[in-house]
């Protein structure tokens, strides 16, 4: 007999590479657009007076646009359907004492969109306050919105400005509107 048993001859682990043998290779992704980036940038050079009844905030002036324009003056439209961040700022002014108060909302070809008014304060001669917020939109294409504002005091008025000088500054503009697809 033996003194021991007889062990097995073999490996002591698996014999075999540390990693991954091969080469890289690279990986070509298709384009995960959803076909996102319709977009426009518009603004108003003159002053928007009140005619104390619903007025529409007009652009006259294109900045930059794709799919997204302005029809008639007011009438932000969308060429693609989507959902859309329509925001903007409006320079509000008012040329006579106490206090107004200005509604903003959006509409479209319905009316008026439910909830989506504000209403803010103007106060004192020459005071002057800027609206600005943004709103989310779903539209079918060809569809539009529009930016409608109301004041009671016909001294209210959408103001835009030439440049200033000493020190020189550019000029201001009554609506600023940027509209960007989101979805």
């Amino acid at each position: 007999g033996s003194n021991g048993v007889d062990g097995l001859n073999g490996s002591n682990g698996v014999d075999g590479t540390n990693g991954i043998d091969g080469t890289c290779s690279v990986v070509t992704l298709a384009p995960t657009s959803t076909g996102l980036g319709y977009y426009g940038s518009f603004f108003s050079t003159v002053i928007q007076s009140n005619a104390a009844q619903v007025n529409k905030m007009t652009f006259d002036t294109t900045d930059v646009a794709n799919g997204v324009s302005i029809v008639s003056g007011s009438r932000i439209t969308f060429a693609h359907s989507g959902t859309y961040n329509v925001a903007f700022s409006a320079q509000l002014d008012k040329t006579d004492s106490g206090q107004d108060d200005v509604d903003i909302w959006l509409s479209n070809a319905s009316g008026p969109m439910s909830w989506t008014n504000t209403k803010i304060d103007v106060n004192n001669n020459n005071g002057k306050v800027v609206a600005a917020w943004n709103f989310f939109v779903t539209v079918t294409a060809g569809q539009y919105v529009e930016l409608c504002w109301y004041s009671a005091d016909s001294a209210l008025r959408l103001y835009a400005q030439a440049p200033d000088t000493n020190p020189v500054r550019p000029e201001i503009p009554s609506v600023i509107l940027t509209v960007n697809q989101v979805n």
